[in-house]
């Protein structure tokens, strides 16, 4: 399409800073949907739901028959207040048209058009109502506020794509805002943010007398994110204009926020937390993530602890504040069992980790994963935190700052709890009906043991949730059959116990009095092969449950367990010793009473090598059995985005179909994924002519530029892009970066790796695959 006229030099798309980008899509609210019109701020600039009834309620009334054509009096007009001049410039003279105008007909339009086509057409459906969203603004606030909302997920969206259609996109939205806002038909909160957006917009094309009437008008409408306003660079054409710093000092005084946070809850007492009692608390909560050290982190590793999970930003004034409180916590309760985990949002790798040296925080801290954050119902700001207690049950949360004392008052009630044995089983969830691929992936695992045992699981998989006498046979089958792996060695021991251990798990919790009345007899012996075969994966966490699990369900032989060499690994750990002295009757109460459990946990400091790279995962096996055992214990999946790399050509995993493909997605300034760049270079080279390609994705870097320097540095020979949340999206059962995905030369996605990895380990998947045939081979 026809581009507006810069009258600075046009910037170069790829030449867009993440920290800005992520900066402003902090600002971003959520698509339109009929419950939700749109997103309301509550602490440093994050969104909650406001109830589509509070725009209805404020809208004008309008006529259905004629809402495609008002008359003149019901087309909102814009106060005055809203399109102030800019200060030494009272008449805007030598500044190009106020394009935040409400409306521009046809060029808008147009504009429209043109902003969706940059996208793909897979997205493209999501915006199929916009247009008529759109050419309806006019006549009916409604459609002007949903036109508004859904424009700023446009916006987000075209950001991996294009990034000028992006900016168009704000600044229609904003366009859509001026008419609905008029009209009462957009939350004040909401319109803030839009407004904020669109004044960037209208800034990067200079537009100053545009972007200062879009921000009074955001400030009218209550925004609070002024910190950010100060430092923007979509907001440079504005800084150095007269009279900014006395506009923003007005406008920061005016902001609800500017009082810092929310008000501070008094100590709580253990009624407070009365409202987690249900099986996952107030609401479920599992995450992963690696800390700026490199080291990956799970929160259900930490069960038996009492956990602080807190969301904040570098960004975030009230986040700043409570810092120095989590850190005295940390250091004063940390040995009676206390861990808190930091998720940032917003904020490069590097910028977390010099925040977190100057502050001597002494806990885990990193890029937080937007999974952890949607599983927290309405999130409403930043800082909010979240308590859970040993038993993995999310107790309290808690939004805003608050004094060192109310946070010790939970911290204190949580650790004086005690942990029942069964709670660090962690019985899983029941499925509605049993998986298919569960017994097919349980079948290829027993390929060639005991055939009654195998016909035996077949015949009572269906019932084994519905009828108790079914669920025990299929336990029973996988308890033969695990241990007959175990006798075979090789894949199957080290890929059948884990598989067969969580089915019965489940079982077990379908049929909770007849799994605890068992004596040992059917379900510890599955969930001690299990065990045994995560132990010699160095998996200590899940060994640990599932020796829970035999402890929970009758097991008592434990001298045997001692004796296994398969346990060798978990004799050094404190906590085997601790829950064995339990198991045997020697401490019953060991590691359960407020002590808590210690030692073993990934935030120890131990982990990690001096340079602060994630600590490899360590096996007894040999790397190319260690990678047959993982490769056949792996469920394949489809991997499908689209990328773009430095040469801004697209990138495609379905375009490799026929090769290996190694898609290796790395966090920029992360020591783990960076570690294994020259391995995956030497890699390329060895095997390029065999068929192996490698497909590099980089998140969070600070300009594109940085990704071209280190990849002409480190002599990359792959092609490299900038990661999108897409790519995160299509690989199942992400978890965090460094994330290696080898895709067979069928196209299916053949195994998924988190965390570094040895180049031997990678040779033996990569040679793997290669040695297949390819598709019009078979």
């Amino acid at each position: 399409m026809a581009r507006r006229p810069h009258v600075a030099a046009p910037r170069v798309p790829r030449t867009w800073g993440a920290a800005s980008r992520t900066a402003l899509r902090r600002f971003a609210p959520a698509a339109f949907a009929p419950a939700v019109l749109t997103l309301a701020v509550a602490g440093c600039g994050e969104p909650t739901a406001v109830p589509a009834t509070n725009a209805a309620a404020t809208a004008p009334a309008v006529n259905e028959s004629t809402a495609g054509a008002p008359e003149a009096s019901a087309v909102p007009v814009v106060p005055a207040s809203s399109a102030r001049p800019v200060p030494g410039d009272a008449t805007g003279a030598g500044r190009s048209p106020d394009r935040s105008a409400p409306d521009r007909g046809d060029a808008a339009d147009a504009e429209l058009a043109a902003t969706l086509a940059g996208l793909p057409a897979n997205l493209r459906g999501r915006f199929a109502d916009l247009p008529e969203r759109w050419a309806a603004r006019q006549g009916d606030p409604l459609a002007a506020a949903a036109a508004a909302v859904t424009l700023q997920e446009a916006a987000r969206l075209l950001m991996d794509f294009d990034e000028e259609r992006a900016y168009d996109a704000f600044r229609l939205s904003g366009e859509a805002a001026t008419l609905a806002a008029a009209a009462g038909a957009l939350p004040d909160a909401a319109a803030g943010q839009i407004f904020y957006n669109a004044a960037c917009a209208l800034a990067r094309d200079d537009e100053v007398a545009a972007a200062f009437a879009s921000l009074d008008r955001a400030a009218e409408a209550g925004f609070s994110g002024w910190e950010h306003a100060e430092t923007d660079p979509d907001l440079a054409a504005l800084h150095s204009t007269p009279g900014f710093a006395a506009r923003l000092a007005g406008w920061k005084a005016a902001s609800p926020a500017s009082a810092g946070g929310s008000m501070p809850e008094p100590l709580l007492s253990s009624a407070d937390l009365s409202g987690g009692s249900g099986p996952d608390g107030l609401f479920p909560l599992e995450f992963a993530y690696m800390d700026v050290s490199g080291r990956p982190h799970r929160l259900s590793d930490y069960r038996g602890q009492v956990v602080v999970v807190d969301f904040w930003g570098t960004w975030c004034p009230p986040c700043r504040t409570e810092i120095p409180s989590f850190v005295r916590l940390q250091q004063q309760y940390g040995p009676d069992g206390l861990q808190i985990l930091g998720l940032n949002y917003n904020d490069d790798v590097g910028d977390i980790r010099q925040f977190a040296l100057q502050n001597d925080m002494n806990y885990p801290t990193g890029p937080g994963p937007d999974e952890a954050r949607a599983a927290v119902p309405n999130f409403r700001g930043y800082p909010t935190t979240v308590f859970v207690g040993r038993d993995g049950r999310v107790r309290k949360t808690l939004v805003g700052a608050h004094p060192y004392e109310s946070l010790e008052g939970v911290v204190l009630e949580l650790l004086a709890e005690r942990v029942e044995p069964a709670d660090l089983a962690q019985w899983p969830t029941v499925p509605d009906e049993p998986r298919l691929t569960d017994l097919k992936k349980a079948q290829r695992l027993a390929d060639g043991l005991d055939r009654d045992l195998l016909a035996e699981l077949d015949a009572n998989w269906e019932l084994q949730f519905e009828e108790e006498a079914a669920g025990v046979a299929v336990a029973r089958a996988l308890g033969g059959l695990a241990g007959q792996a175990e006798q075979a060695g090789g894949t199957a021991a080290l890929a059948l116990p884990p598989h067969a251990g969580e089915i019965a798990a489940q079982i077990a919790a379908a049929f909770p009095d007849s799994a605890a009345a068992d004596d040992g007899a059917t379900f510890a012996p599955v969930f001690l092969a299990a065990a045994a075969a995560l132990a010699q994966r160095r998996d200590t966490r899940e060994a640990l449950t599932f020796l829970e699990r035999a402890a929970t369900t009758g097991w008592t032989d434990w001298a045997a367990v001692e004796k296994n060499p398969a346990f060798r690994t978990l004799s050094d750990e404190e906590e085997f010793q601790q829950r064995l002295a339990r198991w045997t009757g020697a401490d019953p109460d060991a590691g359960l009473s407020g002590g808590g459990l210690t030692g073993g946990g990934p935030g120890d400091a131990g982990q990690g090598d001096a340079d602060g790279m994630a600590a490899e995962p360590t096996s007894n096996l040999p790397p190319a059995e260690q990678a047959a055992a993982d490769l056949a214990a792996a469920e394949p999946f489809t991997l499908s985005f689209i990328a773009r790399d430095l040469d801004d050509n697209r990138q495609r995993p379905r375009d490799y179909e026929g090769q290996v493909l190694l898609v290796n997605l790395w966090g920029f300034g992360n020591e783990a994924g960076e570690g294994m760049i020259p391995d995956l270079v030497a890699l390329q080279t060895e095997h390029k002519d065999a068929g192996l390609r490698t497909l590099g994705l980089a998140y969070d870097p600070p300009a594109v530029a940085d990704v071209e320097a280190f990849v002409a540095e480190r002599g990359v020979n792959y092609p490299v892009g900038i990661g999108n949340q897409r790519a995160k999206d299509a690989v199942e059962g992400y978890r965090d970066l460094p994330t290696t995905v080898f895709v067979g030369r069928d196209g299916t996605a053949r195994l998924v790796v988190t965390g570094p990895r040895s180049r031997d380990y990678l040779e033996a998947v990569a040679t793997t695959l290669l040695a297949e045939p390819a598709p019009a081979e078979q």
